[in-house]
């Protein structure tokens, strides 16, 4: 049997015990970043969209709805109460992007729809340009916009459109052209 010194050995007991209470500590921080990492600077996004056809408002203005998501990190859109809306959960610069594919003139091919991003239902934010999308079976307006705005804890977002012509139009549910409308907090 080899001779142990009990004043060394207690010693280093007590290191690898500091040591493995330190590892400890660090794997909960670790811990606490995957489950919150929103409390961390960033993280915050959402991508939402509607899967179906949705009309859009003959006039006045009225806001498209979002009834799925493709990923949510931080409650930032509900699938049924509010599905208009995107709602800024931390104060920041966001990030904020919309499009989807409409009713079109076939003899000029122009969108009968136009679009704008509205802040708390009153403040405009930045309006929508078309282009014309090939779908390979037809010729789908295409309307897109985006911009970057400072927005404060609860105040939200929404896409808000009408139909040109007074009759009422469609926000068409396609493969790759559904109405999408996404956040991101990037400041």
């Amino acid at each position: 049997m080899i001779p142990v010194d009990e004043t060394r050995y207690s010693a280093d007991m007590r290191r690898v015990a500091k040591s493995m209470d330190e590892m400890a500590r660090r794997v909960r921080q670790l811990e606490a970043v995957e489950m919150e990492p929103a409390a961390f600077g960033h993280y915050d996004c959402v991508r939402a969209y509607h899967s179906v056809n949705q009309p859009i408002a003959a006039a006045p203005w009225g806001a498209l709805i979002f009834n799925s998501e493709l990923f949510d990190t931080n409650a930032l859109h509900d699938n049924v109460v509010n599905n208009s809306r995107l709602t800024a959960q931390r104060a920041g610069k966001y990030q904020i992007t919309g499009h989807f594919a409409c009713d079109y003139a076939q003899q000029a091919i122009t969108p009968q729809a136009i679009a704008k991003f509205v802040v708390n239902g009153t403040t405009d934010i930045g309006f929508f340009t078309w282009w014309i999308a090939d779908t390979g079976e037809d010729t789908v307006p295409f309307l897109m916009g985006t911009t970057l705005y400072e927005m404060s804890v609860g105040h939200y977002v929404e896409i808000w459109a009408y139909d040109i012509n007074f009759a009422g139009g469609t926000a068409y549910a396609l493969p790759l052209y559904s109405a999408h409308f996404m956040m991101a907090k990037v400041g």
